[in-house]
């Protein structure tokens, strides 16, 4: 269902040639910062992105919801962020854990650990 708002052209149409059969599960997109970034709330980050145009975040992919996510958060809230896809979260986290990186959308199960050990903000 992703594929004709990433790519110009598919061979199908998901409306006309798939059916949903049923919800095979759900996952839980985090929004979450490195520890030495100055920002403890959304509205703070908000307004750090828009004096910091260009502020890179992080994701398991191109096309993955993570992905999808940052690029709606950037157009909902007016900001101008650079997509940085990763190959999974396990790099990105790496990066985000390092200082290479800032701002991070992944799976919840993925970062919750470095969440707790407060080495990274959701």
């Amino acid at each position: 269902a992703l594929n004709p708002h990433i790519y110009k052209h598919v061979p199908f149409d998901p409306r006309r040639d798939f059916t949903a059969v049923s919800l095979l599960g759900t996952s839980t997109i985090v929004l979450e910062v490195s520890e030495n970034l100055p920002v403890k709330t959304v509205p703070e980050l908000i307004a750090y992105a828009k004096a910091h145009p260009g502020l890179t975040y992080a994701t398991a992919g191109t096309g993955t919801s993570m992905h999808l996510a940052g690029a709606m958060f950037s157009q909902v809230t007016q900001t101008n962020l650079t997509h940085v896809p990763y190959k999974g979260s396990s790099p990105a986290i790496n990066d985000m854990l390092g200082g290479h990186i800032q701002v991070m959308f992944d799976n919840l199960p993925a970062s919750l650990p470095h969440i707790q050990a407060g080495k990274l903000r959701a």
